[in-house]
């Protein structure tokens, strides 16, 4: 008699490493966000001079994605990632040595080594997870990033305000450079790890409307979202709500944006709901959200915290799912190219809330994000409408044989 065990599901601790990866890659720019009033005090520079390092993080990470997709995928890809990890050991470590020159250069490092990377864990997810949980991979991944916000905010009180604030970039430094070095060397003595699925084309990916597109939702999309990343809490207090409470309110809304990214590629593996459709549902609610923000009534201000941060910036998992389900073969190279917008967002979004915010207010500032909203739904619905077969031919005659 033959006894029949439930085989769970592969790819949970793949989609774990993944998500690490994104944590730990987003480090060079959260942490120096969630020690920003101790930065400043210590080395006398002024608030703007923060927001160039949040704008070098993500123009060095659009650099990354460029350099990803312009790269041979015949090579083992955690390999890739974990000098990824290494580098970024070296980022954090710059800031630590000399912060004065070493802030810019480590964000502008660190955000090369996460666009870089970002193409690859997609394309892991895609490679190594089982199809049946790839809604919920990238939405582990994506929520990786609130994630990264809180753990880099516990360290403050824990270990920057009663040591400093630099030894937090040290001590994270030397813990990542040991487990990068054991991680690189188990990669290339590992002789069970097989290469990566060789296709027969090696011919690039070549843009197409459907695909900028993706890449415009992206970008309409990281500006809100970054921009409640760097002033929502400014925003909150600056209309009568005391700076704790504030901090609280974000707290809370960043569990919230954890929350909605997972549940979304839940609801994606596990129902016939089209991730398009989802997408742009998400948007509308993050649009009510920064409406809600512009009004001075506390309770809007709440509701708006919530549904901006958890619908509004809870989309990034879903679209560089639907991204990467598009283009397949391509996924690393798709992705590279809805990163690449993502991260011309993040750059552009807090510059320009940032300058609106000191000069009309933060309720002028909430209404363009919510412009910024509606371009990305209209992005969405146009992405829905658009066959990406119809415009890459060679996509359409891949030979792929099974991707699980």
């Amino acid at each position: 008699m033959t006894t029949k065990f439930y085989k769970p599901k592969k790819g949970f601790l793949q989609a774990g490493n993944v998500a690490f990866i994104t944590i730990v890659t987003s480090t060079p720019i959260f942490l120096p966000g969630a020690t920003n009033d101790l930065i400043r005090k210590d080395l006398d520079i002024k608030a703007n001079e923060i927001a160039f390092v949040f704008s070098l993080y993500w123009l060095g990470s659009i650099i990354g994605a460029y350099i990803s997709k312009r790269t041979n995928n015949h090579f083992f890809i955690q390999q890739k990632l974990n000098f990824s990890l290494l580098v970024t050991s070296l980022a954090l470590g710059i800031i630590y040595v000399y912060p004065q020159i070493g802030l810019w250069i480590g964000a502008f490092v660190g955000g090369l080594v996460y666009g870089y990377s970002q193409p690859y864990t997609n394309t892991l997810i895609v490679q190594k997870c089982d199809h049946r949980i790839h809604g919920f991979a990238f939405g582990l991944k994506q929520a990786s990033i609130p994630l990264a916000t809180l753990f880099c905010s516990i360290t403050v009180p824990l270990l920057a305000i009663p040591f400093g604030w630099r030894n937090i970039f040290a001590i994270i430094s030397i813990l990542l450079l040991i487990y990068s070095l054991i991680m690189i060397k188990y990669s290339f003595s590992d002789k069970t790890v097989q290469p990566p699925v060789k296709y027969k084309t090696k011919k690039s990916l070549p843009l197409n409307p459907h695909l900028l597109l993706l890449a415009f939702c992206g970008a309409f999309g990281a500006m809100i979202g970054n921009s409640l990343g760097a002033f929502l809490i400014s925003s909150l207090s600056s209309n009568g709500i005391s700076l704790a409470h504030a901090s609280v309110i974000a707290a809370i809304a960043a569990m919230a944006s954890v929350i909605v990214r997972i549940m979304a590629g839940i609801i994606t593996d596990k129902s016939e709901v089209s991730p398009q459709k989802l997408l742009a549902g998400m948007f509308v609610f993050g649009m009510l959200g920064t409406s809600l923000l512009a009004t001075s009534s506390w309770i809007g201000q709440i509701l708006g915290a919530l549904l901006a941060y958890g619908a509004g910036w809870g989309w990034a998992g879903l679209l560089h799912y639907v991204t990467g389900k598009s283009y397949p073969g391509y996924e690393g190279q798709a992705t590279s190219v809805s990163q690449m917008g993502v991260s011309i967002g993040a750059a552009l979004g807090p510059l320009l809330f940032g300058w609106i915010f000191t000069f009309f207010g933060s309720s002028v500032a909430w209404f363009t994000m919510t412009v910024a909203g509606a371009l990305a739904l209209l992005s969405v619905i146009l992405v829905y409408k658009l066959e990406p077969r119809e415009h890459s031919p060679q996509v359409k005659n891949i030979e792929l044989g099974k991707i699980q």
